[in-house]
C-alpha cells in the first residue's frame, strides 16, 4: 500500500489550532447569557464554537492522501512500510499518522500512535469507524486521535468508535477535536478514555432506534468540554457492562442537546438499577458544570455520586 498518488484536496480554508484552546473555550462559555429569552442565541453560540474547533477541516491540513476503500489496518508493518516523513513519521517516541482519508474504517493494531487531521467516511461501513477486530482482544495502549472527522453516512447501524481495552488505565485513549455525525451512536467508551473539545451531532434517527451521542461503559472515563447532541436515547448514557459498577467517571463542562422530543426524555442517564449494569454500586461518578440545551428534559440519572453546577439554557439548576 502506498500513500503516494491519489490526492484529495481539502475544501475550505485551513486554520492553525488555537494557541490556547482553554482560554478560547472559557471566553465562549463566559459570553453565554443563560437567561430566559436568550436560549436560542446561546445554543447557536455553543454549536458554532464547537463546529469551528473540531474535525479535519479546522486543523492545519493542506492535502490529504486518499487511501484505498475499505478497512485500513494500522500495525507496525503498515507504519514502517508507509513512513514518508510527512503523513507517516515518528516523533517523540510515537508514530504520527497525519492527514489521511479513509473510506471504510480504521483498525488499530499497535500502541503509541497519534492520528491527526484525518477523515473517515463510513458510508458503506455498518460496523465502526475506529476500533479493533476482534473486539474483545485489544491489548494496544496509548492511542491519540485529534482533529478527526467521522462521517457515519446517515445509516441505522455502526458507531464512530468502539474499542475495548484495559479500563484500569487512565488516559489510555485520548480524543480531541473530533467531529462525528450521521450515525446511530457516536462514542462507545469502554474505559480509560478522555474526550475533550469534540462535537457529536446530527445522529441518524428513526422511531424506536436507540441513538445516543455517547455512552460510558467502563471505568476511568473523562468527558469534558464537548457538545453532544443525541436523539431518542439522549446525549450521554452511563452504565457498566460488567459488575459491580462504574468507578471514576467525570462528565464536566459539556453541553448537551437532543434533535427530537421522543424517546427517553433525558439528555444524560445514569440510573440502571441492576447490579450488572452499575447503578448504586458506582463510585466517584461526577456530573459537574454542564449545560443542558435544546430538548433536554427529564432526570439526569439517580446514581451519580456528585451532581453540581449543572444549568439549563434559562439558567435554571439541573439535577
Amino acid at each position: 500500500m502506498s500513500l503516494t498518488g491519489s490526492i484529495l484536496a481539502v475544501d475550505g480554508e485551513s486554520t492553525q489550532p488555537p494557541a490556547n484552546i482553554d482560554t478560547e473555550w472559557e471566553t465562549m462559555r463566559n459570553s453565554l447569557s443563560l437567561s430566559p429569552g436568550n436560549e436560542s442565541d446561546d445554543m447557536a453560540a455553543i454549536e458554532s464554537w464547537h463546529a469551528d474547533h473540531a474535525g479535519h477541516l479546522n486543523a492545519p491540513d493542506g492535502t490529504i492522501p486518499l487511501l484505498p476503500t475499505g478497512t485500513i489496518e494500522v500495525d507496525d508493518a503498515w507504519l514502517t512500510a508507509n513512513e514518508d516523513g510527512t503523513h507517516v513519521y515518528q516523533s517523540g517516541g510515537r508514530w504520527i499518522v497525519d492527514s489521511i482519508e479513509i473510506t471504510g474504517r480504521l483498525e488499530t493494531k499497535t500502541s503509541d500512535v497519534t492520528f491527526r487531521r484525518c477523515r473517515i467516511d463510513m458510508t458503506n461501513n455498518d460496523s465502526w469507524g475506529i476500533g479493533h477486530d476482534p473486539f474483545y482482544d485489544a491489548p494496544y495502549r496509548n492511542l491519540e486521535f485529534e482533529w478527526i472527522t467521522i462521517d457515519g453516512g446517515d445509516q441505522s447501524t455502526g458507531d464512530a468508535f468502539s474499542f475495548y481495552t484495559d479500563n484500569d488505565i487512565t488516559d489510555n485513549l485520548l480524543f480531541r477535536h473530533m467531529d462525528i455525525f450521521g450515525m446511530k451512536s457516536g462514542l462507545r467508551l469502554y474505559g480509560g478514555e478522555t474526550v475533550t473539545y469534540s462535537y457529536v451531532h446530527d445522529p441518524f434517527f428513526e422511531p424506536g432506534l436507540h441513538s445516543a451521542a455517547a455512552s460510558v461503559r467502563g471505568d476511568h472515563v473523562n468527558v469534558s468540554r464537548n457538545l453532544l447532541i443525541g436523539a431518542n436515547s439522549g446525549a450521554l448514557a452511563v452504565y457498566a457492562d460488567n459488575p459491580p459498577g462504574l468507578d471514576d467517571i467525570l462528565v464536566e463542562e459539556n453541553s448537551f442537546a437532543r434533535i427530537v422530543d421522543v424517546g427517553t426524555g433525558y439528555c444524560t442517564n445514569h440510573n440502571k438499577d441492576d447490579i450488572d449494569e452499575g447503578g448504586p454500586n458506582s463510585t466517584n461518578c461526577r456530573l459537574i458544570d454542564n449545560i443542558y440545551g435544546t430538548r433536554c428534559n427529564g432526570s439526569v440519572g439517580e446514581y451519580w455520586n456528585t451532581i453540581s453546577g449543572n444549568l439549563n439554557l434559562s439558567g435554571g439548576s439541573v439535577g
